[in-house]
């Protein structure tokens, strides 16, 4: 990816070395900035990179596609935490999240539940004997 670097791109607009584009002045003489083939392969290229790594086929007809990668490839029911599991990092997760060690609930603390049938996944606290796997 690179910006604008045409000779009339406007010069360390976003701060050194980071150029943008400028509508320009006829009154000044400044010119506005030329679009060029490379700059537009870049976006092209960038943008259809994405929606192509979700495994979806561009579609000219579609204006979503880029939103649809984007969800598929960030927000994927699949594998839910799995990266955190194969980084290596559910600690700090657990920790980001205020859950764990030192948190006011640890996990697997047991917890009263105020009815007769406690939420799916919980474990009604009533002696009997049970294992974790």
């Amino acid at each position: 990816m690179h910006r604008i670097d045409t000779k009339t791109a406007q010069k360390d607009k976003f701060g050194a070395g980071k150029n943008g584009f400028t509508r320009g002045n006829p009154q000044t003489g400044t010119p506005a900035t030329d679009l060029d083939d490379d700059y537009f392969d870049m976006l092209q290229e960038e943008l259809c990179s994405v929606v192509e790594a979700s495994g979806a086929s561009l579609e000219k007809g579609r204006h979503d596609q880029l939103l649809t990668a984007l969800r598929a490839l960030l927000l994927s029911r699949k594998n839910p935490f799995g990266d955190i599991k194969s980084d290596g990092t559910v600690k700090t997760a657990l920790e980001n999240l205020g859950l764990g060690e030192g948190s006011a609930l640890p996990v697997g603390v047991p917890v009263p539940w105020p009815s007769a049938t406690p939420p799916t996944g919980w474990l009604k606290c009533n002696g009997a004997a049970f294992s974790a796997e």
